[in-house]
């Protein structure tokens, strides 16, 4: 549950206004990862790009593979990213395009809460929607 109320949060914090901070994505991650999506974030508020959902949007993230050690959990994941990175300024698509990502992370438990510490795109697939299920 922790690794979709991730995405979510993040779907959130990439929305306009770009939101680095957003309270529920920084609860939700952990060490080098937290810093690096913080950074990204920054440099998209910083350049006046957002995401927003396109018309008739599929996006959606798939859990694979989950292997559990107490307080680890190595996953493989799938994304089907059809989201528009735009300018905010005028509007206009800097990245419309359209892929399935193959992912690979780590969560970690901290204290009560499950936090994503890695996370990797593995392999992309440009168009249709490849993920499982």
């Amino acid at each position: 549950a922790a690794y979709f109320a991730y995405w979510d949060a993040y779907l959130k914090a990439v929305r306009e206004p770009v939101n680095p901070e957003l309270p529920e994505l920084q609860a939700l991650m952990t060490g080098e990862h937290m810093r690096g999506v913080t950074r990204n974030l920054r440099n998209m508020q910083g350049s006046g790009q957002a995401v927003r959902e396109r018309e008739g949007s599929q996006y959606r993230n798939v859990l694979k593979t989950v292997e559990l050690d107490e307080t680890i959990a190595t996953f493989t994941a799938c994304t089907y990213d059809d989201l528009v990175t735009y300018d905010i300024a005028t509007g206009e698509p800097i990245d419309d395009s359209a892929a399935t990502k193959q992912l690979e992370g780590q969560m970690v438990l901290e204290g009560e809460q499950w936090k994503v510490a890695q996370l990797a795109i593995v392999a992309r697939e440009d168009g249709e929607d490849h993920c499982p299920g």
